[in-house]
């Protein structure tokens, strides 16, 4: 057990740290260790940037108190041009896997945030600190930041299945030295598949669905859903294309085309580029960044909400529409909602345009199948990742490396 009578130094390295992002892997950074106990004394280093595409620097550097942080932002001296890196990344795949190390090296430092100072903090701290968390393995101060202490980090990397994780510079450093925590047997399995080890320190983890953000919303009932005339269809997130909006709406639009019934595609996510913002009409509405409680609307206004990217770790939006009762139609390239349908039985999913309407039908025409896929949904969130349930998985991992 944690001694209760010793403050434990804790730092916590992420990409980018601000109650500004509602969402990936600085929403679960915040929200896990804001439930850390109390006799944690808790250090963020992180980038100056607030936008992770340019990485521009908006945030002050140095120190600042907020809420139970200490928080260390770093000037990041790189910012992006994405155009310019996307032709980086083109370049460096087509040579896979023949690429260098200083071809690696230069790309990491491109994907950014380029913090060096940081690194060299995390080399100033490491022997006062009892142990450091780092989130998201992509990163150039995630990788170089886990170089210095394997022995006294917990790992939460949230991989995906693309490209980059093939590189030899992750494979030399996240090695078995790690604790791993891990959001899904998927993305484990991912790891070992990739990485052609499996961890002998390794858990499950996720994160948890915050209830109190639901209280003063009045839930729909599902009778108040059937009676809509219009059924509303919901994607949330980010615009980009490598997150499946662009098929979506190209899907839903020649679904729409083919007769179909009343139904509307809502969209949540800030700036869509023309690509995707082309297909605008009475039918696909871009709703843009919206607060919680409005989010929150907009998802117990739903009948499913839609996942349409095959690159997730663990999909906090799903879980919000589950603890709303809300089923979900996914990608199913992608293992992780898939293996998060398949547990909870609160969704289904697709492969292509066919299964897509196929599959959108039968939800459609079902009214008592949504409902209990929703009810199912529910329950899962609760037995999983309820607030009080990762608290406790987090209780036993800082255990573990704190004894």
């Amino acid at each position: 057990m944690l001694n209760s009578s010793k403050t434990y130094k804790i730092t916590a390295v992420v990409p980018r740290f601000s109650t500004m992002i509602r969402g990936g892997a600085e929403k679960h950074a915040y929200d896990v260790l804001s439930i850390f106990p109390a006799n944690c004394d808790l250090t963020i280093l992180t980038s100056t940037a607030l936008d992770y595409i340019t990485w521009n620097n908006y945030f002050k550097p140095g120190i600042s108190i907020f809420e139970r942080f200490k928080i260390e932002r770093f000037q990041n001296l790189k910012t992006r041009n994405i155009k310019k890196f996307n032709q980086l990344s083109q370049k460096l795949y087509s040579k896979f896997p023949n690429q260098s190390s200083e071809e690696e090296q230069d790309w990491l430092e491109c994907q950014g945030p380029y913090c060096p100072d940081l690194i060299k903090r995390i080399e100033e701290t490491k022997a006062e600190t009892d142990l450091f968390i780092f989130f998201s393995y992509l990163y150039y101060p995630i990788l170089n930041g886990i170089k210095i202490v394997p022995e006294k980090s917990i790992f939460v990397p949230m991989f995906h299945d693309e490209f980059p994780i093939n590189l030899i510079q992750y494979k030399q450093v996240y090695d078995d030295k790690l604790y791993y925590a891990f959001n899904t047997p998927e993305e484990r399995n991912l790891f070992e598949r990739v990485f052609n080890f499996k961890p002998s320190k390794q858990t499950f983890v996720g994160t948890y669905i915050q209830s109190s953000n639901y209280d003063e919303i009045l839930t729909k009932t599902q009778k108040q859903k059937e009676a809509k005339e219009t059924k509303i269809l919901l994607t949330i997130g980010r615009m980009d294309l490598g997150k499946g909006i662009y098929d979506l709406v190209q899907n839903f639009q020649r679904w729409k085309d083919t007769g179909n019934r009343n139904c509307e595609l809502h969209l949540i996510g800030a700036n869509p580029p023309k690509l995707i913002s082309k297909f605008a009409s009475k039918s696909i509405r871009f709703l843009g960044a919206l607060s919680e409680f409005d989010k929150n609307q907009e998802i117990q206004n739903a009948d499913i909400l839609i996942n349409p990217s095959s690159v997730e770790s663990f999909s906090i939006v799903v879980m919000e529409a589950w603890f709303q009762r809300t089923p979900i139609l996914v990608n199913a390239n992608s293992d992780v909602l898939v293996g998060h349908c398949k547990r909870s039985n609160g969704g289904l999913w697709y492969t292509d345009f066919e299964s897509f309407a196929g599959t959108l039908n039968f939800m459609l025409n079902n009214n008592e199948i949504l409902t209990q896929m929703g009810n199912n949904g529910r329950k899962y969130v609760e037995a999983n990742f309820s607030k009080d349930v990762i608290k406790e998985k987090w209780r036993k991992l800082l255990e573990i490396n704190l004894s």
